[in-house]
This record gives structure tokens, sequence and C-alpha cells, in this order.
């Protein structure tokens, strides 16, 4: 499967997950090696962004929790990892502005904190590879 056909099944296992979250959509783009989430969110009228390696890469993704069949299995574990992620909000998340898009932080524990002593004490404690 190309990139590009696995950024559509992503963005559309995501909007099925989160149409009813309270975010109006998330949108899936290819950037190079990487796939680029945004997640638009209602209540804040913000966009957040994401840069992740994808499906195919072998890089670390924290949101694998065993090796999925496909690449809508895939999306299904990046949206829990999300969903984790984002309990609470996002105001203690690290960002990095980028286009006037606020981009939160992929770590190997979940999204990058704020706070460098806790974002260390995670790392800390985070697997370092998914063998």
């Amino acid at each position: 499967m190309s990139h590009t056909a696995d950024s559509g099944a992503i963005e559309q296992v995501l909007n099925e997950r989160y149409a009813k979250d309270g975010y109006d959509r998330v949108t899936v783009r290819t950037h190079g090696p990487l796939l680029d989430l945004r997640i638009h969110v209602k209540k804040q009228d913000k966009a957040f962004g994401l840069l992740i390696p994808g499906p195919n890469s072998t890089e670390l993704q924290p949101w694998l929790y065993t090796k999925p069949n496909d690449v809508r299995e895939w999306a299904s574990m990046l949206a829990i990892w999300l969903d984790e992620s984002l309990t609470g909000g996002a105001a203690h998340l690290a960002t990095e502005q980028r286009d006037e898009v606020h981009y939160l932080i992929a770590a190997p524990y979940g999204l990058r904190y704020a706070d460098q002593a806790e974002h260390e004490r995670l790392l800390g404690l985070a697997p370092r590879d998914q063998s």
C-alpha cells in the first residue's frame, strides 16, 4: 500500500472515531516519510498538528502495543494512544509552532510534556524499542 493510500485510510479511521468526541475533524497528509496529522478541536477553535512516522516506518511508534494486521488496525492503535495522551487537554504538553499551527511532539511515552523534569522522568520509564 502506498504512503498516500495509507494516509487516506488513517484519516478515515480517525474521523470515524473522533466524530463523536468533540473534534471537528482530523486530516492526514504526507510530509516526506512522515504523516502530518491535523486535529481540529471544536471547543477550542484551533488545530493541533502532529508529525509521526507512517505504518511502514521502522522508527519507534510508541502507540503500537502489538504488530498491526493492517493500516486500519494501526490507525486504531494510534487513536487509543492519542486519547490517552490528550486526556485532560493539551495545556500540559509541549508544542512547536509552525505556520500558525501548534504541533504536538511525539515522545516514547506519549505526547511530550512541557515540564522538562516530568519529560525526563517519563522518558526514563519508556521502552527504547519495539522488539
